[in-house]
This record gives structure tokens, sequence and C-alpha cells, in this order.
């Protein structure tokens, strides 16, 4: 579950990743088109109003435009200028900078342009073309940019300018009618540096030098491109896409990253929060999960200590008994080590029974399984309820000798025990061999029990091993030793 987590979770990340960067892209792409849009409306009215500049160049070259009475040379001059509730007058100065024709009036107002950008622009740039100067007033008090031609005599020498204006209010207009954000803007730069127009509005920002502001060197430098930057007058993290036509006027729409990514961080905070959600429901599921599996696990580990353990006495039952003799049969018949076994009875346990009771009895064979098993010191051994009132002792790696041992301090012990005053013994048989290839474990057996008779048919409370276990072909003595315990068996059973 922990995996599925993690994994759903890294999922999510890389869609809620791959959706902020759709996010970005896709304000960038709707600010291009916008920026291109408005950037085409304003290079139209430029290069409309800049036709009727390149005419009035071309006609007042005419040698005979000067002979001509005010109200001709007009119709002649201004007859293609455009007009428009933005536009300005046109006007032609003369070398040197006395206004000479305006196309508001027949009989212009003295004026003169000397010390004026566009004048000073053309006057020593011969192939400067159309010039857009940097906002500001004309005579009205209104704010506007002038643009202007030279004006060339035959030879090359500067013979005055053409000049009209749009007025700022254009700009303003236009913009006004694009639906900004509460943090967007748009701003219309001078290829130079300079702000001509910005929405929101602000007066103060008209005519504002940007060179050295970060990005603005970028915009200055390269047709179309986007960046991140903050906002030169509010500091506001914005995606600035600009867009030009090739003219000397920039349209930069800047969008308020906030406003991007907004919609993506309410998506974002809904699939963490049911990310977390499924994260809490799996960890309490696991929790649960592994808490039932542990108990699950206890509980078969119980049943199955159940079902090889003797449920009175604590001790291996007989069918735990059969499988580790078995396998250490098989063990020691590899190693070639000596394998012995004990065989334990209570002396006249059915007297006692009949005495003290069954509850008496099976206290009794408690204690006798508590004190065998603290008897039988070594973690191989295997001590285990053969069946009744009968216990037995595996050995495995141990000689005849260490098993008479062991056969003895559970024998003394046992005696010692009292229970309500009462005494209890047990006779024992006890028997090793080398496993041979030949040999089963129930040889073994027979050869224990064998010896197990012999100790009670000599007075009981006493120890009794099993003559030494050797093979002979065919067959084992074990093999002998079985036959005669057999027989001895059936005989006292009849």
């Amino acid at each position: 579950m922990l995996a599925v987590v993690v994994g759903f979770s890294a999922i999510s990340v890389n869609v809620l990743l791959h959706m902020r960067k759709a996010a970005w892209e896709l304000a960038r792409q709707s600010s291009e088109n916008l920026a291109s849009t408005l950037d085409a409306d304003i290079r139209r009215n430029i290069d409309v109003y800049d036709i009727s500049l390149r005419a009035v160049v071309t006609n007042i070259m005419i040698p005979e435009i000067g002979e001509l009475s005010p109200a001709i040379r007009h119709l002649i001059l201004f007859d293609q200028a455009a007009t428009a509730k933005h536009f300005g007058p046109l006007k032609v100065f003369n070398a040197a900078g006395h206004l000479m024709i305006d196309s508001s009036a027949l009989e212009p107002a003295p004026d003169r342009a000397v010390n004026r950008e566009y004048f000073q622009v053309h006057r020593t740039d011969e192939n400067g073309g159309l010039f857009v100067s940097h906002p500001a007033a004309d005579a009205k008090g209104e704010m506007a940019v002038y643009l202007s031609r030279r004006i060339s005599g035959t030879d090359g020498a500067f013979g005055g300018v053409v000049v009209g204006s749009i007025r700022l209010s254009y700009f303003h207009d236009l913009f006004r009618r694009v639906k900004l954000g509460p943090e967007d803007s748009l701003t219309l730069i001078h290829r130079d540096g300079f702000v001509v127009m910005r929405s929101p509005f602000d007066i103060a920002m008209v005519g504002r030098d940007l060179r050295g502001v970060v990005g603005v060197e970028r915009i200055r430098s390269e047709q179309t491109g986007w960046l991140e930057a903050p906002g030169a007058v509010d500091g506001v993290p914005r995606q600035f896409v600009w867009r030009d036509g090739g003219g000397p006027l920039v349209t930069l729409l800047g969008k308020s990253l906030a406003s991007i990514y907004d919609p993506w961080q309410s998506d974002a905070a809904w699939i963490l929060s049911a990310m977390a959600v499924l994260a809490i429901v799996a960890a309490g599921a696991s929790i649960l999960l592994a808490r039932e599996m542990r108990k699950r696990s206890a509980d078969e580990h119980r049943f199955a200590l159940l079902s090889i353990t003797d449920g009175l006495t604590g001790l291996a039952n007989r069918r735990q008994f059969d499988d580790i003799l078995q396998s250490e049969w098989l063990r020691n018949q590899r190693n070639k080590t000596s394998l012995a076994l004990l065989l334990i009875d209570v002396d006249y346990f059915k007297i006692f029974n009949d005495t003290y009771g069954h509850q008496g009895g099976d206290r009794a064979l408690k204690q006798i399984a508590t004190t065998i098993r603290h008897e039988v010191q070594r973690a191989a051994d295997c001590a285990a309820r053969y069946g009744g009132e009968e216990f037995a002792v595996i050995l495995p790696e141990a000689t005849i000798e260490s098993a008479q041992m062991v056969a003895e301090r559970i024998r003394s012990a046992v005696q010692a025990i009292s229970l309500d005053g009462a005494h209890i013994t047990v006779s024992i048989g006890i028997a090793a061999v080398v496993p041979a290839s030949n040999w089963q474990p129930a040889e073994l057996i027979a050869a224990t029990d064998a010896a197990l008779y012999n100790a009670k048919d000599a007075g009981r409370n006493q120890c009794r091993s099993a003559r030494p276990l050797t093979p002979a072909p065919g067959q084992g003595s074990a093999g002998l030793s079985a036959r005669s315990a057999g027989d001895r068996i059936t005989a006292a059973a009849g």
C-alpha cells in the first residue's frame, strides 16, 4: 500500500507539474496573440499616417508648388492626408526650422521647430526615414508622439521636415478596450526604452526611461519574446510577452503569475487533498491489515504449537516425537553419530490415579513433565509425552553413557517429588545406536521399550539400558531386540 501511495503521489506530482507548465504556456500564447493584435492596429495607423507624410514630401518637391495659391497648394499637398480623431495636423518646416505650411490653416501661426527632437534628428541623418518621437505636449497641451520625415533637395541637402502627430488618447482608448486582470499590465514602449503608454494608466509613467530595468534590453533587441520579471512600477512578478512588427514601438503585455497559477493552484490543492486523504486511508488500512496479519500469524503459530504439543503437560506430543525422531535419525545417520532414546514410565500410576483421582493424576503428570524438561538441558534434546503415563526423551549425538546420566538425574528428581505427601517413582529404559542405512527408528524404540520392561521386572524405580546395538547382515541386532520385546509383551498380555 505504501508503494501504491508513493506511486500515485509521484504520478500526481508529475501531472501537476505538467498542468503548471501548460497554464504558463497557455497564458503566453494568449498574451502573444493579444500583443500581436494590438501591434497590428498600432502599426496600421502609423503606416496610414506615414503615407500622408510621404505624399507631402513628394509633392513639396514639385518646383511649381510654391507659385500656387495657398488653397490649391493645400489641396495638392494634403489631398491624401489621413484624418482621424486622434491624428494631429501635418506641418512643414523649412531648413531654418520655421513653419511654412499647416494642414489645419491656410495662414499658419508662427512656429519654430529648430530645437525639437525630430527636427534635430532629420537635420543630421540623411537616411533616417520615418522618425517617431518620445511623448511630448502639442500646441494645445495634449500629449502626443510625433511622426516626421526629412525633406531633401535634389542635391541631398537638408530642406526641412514634414511632421504630424498621433495623440496619446488613441493608445489610451486602444488599451482601455483590453480587459486585464487586477495585477496585469499593458505597456507601449519606444524602441529606445521610453514608455509611451501604460494600462492601468499612470501619467507619471508616460515618457519614463526604462533602460537598465531587468529584461528591457531584450525587449529592445528582440522583436518577439517572453520573460518572467518583477514589474518596474509595482514589483509584481509577471510573465511579460512582447510583439512588434519592426517599427519603433513595442507592445508589452504583462500577466501576473498569480492570475496564471491561481486556477492551477486550486486544482493542485484539490488533488493534493485527495492524495492526503488517500494516504491517510491507506495508512489506516495498512495498520489494520498489519494488525490482523500479526494476529493471524500469532494464531497460526499458536495452533501450530497446539498441533505438536501435549495439552496437559506442555511437552511435545506423539506426532512431534515421531517427526523429530525421524529427522534426528537421518541427521545422525549422515554424521555417523550416536542417537540415544529414553522411555520413562510412571510406576503404579493406575493405583495412584485410583487413590488421588484423575485430577491428582493430572497434577502428577504435569509435575513429572516439568521435572523432565528441567533435567533435559540441551536445546537439541526433545522431551515428549509418549502416551498415557509414559514419556520419552530423544538425545541426539548422545552415547549410552551420557544417556544413562540424564536418565538417572530424571529418576532421582522425580523420586524427590512430593504431592500432598505422596511420592511417585519412574522406571526408565535407555538405548543408543549409530543409525545404519538398513535400520529404522522403530528398532531403536523397540530396544528402548525392552530395556524399560527390564527395569520394571527388576522392581521399578530404576534405569536399565539395552545391550549394545550393532548391525548384522540384512538385519540389525535392534531388530532382534524388537522381536524379543514384542514376544515378551505378547506373553504378558496373554
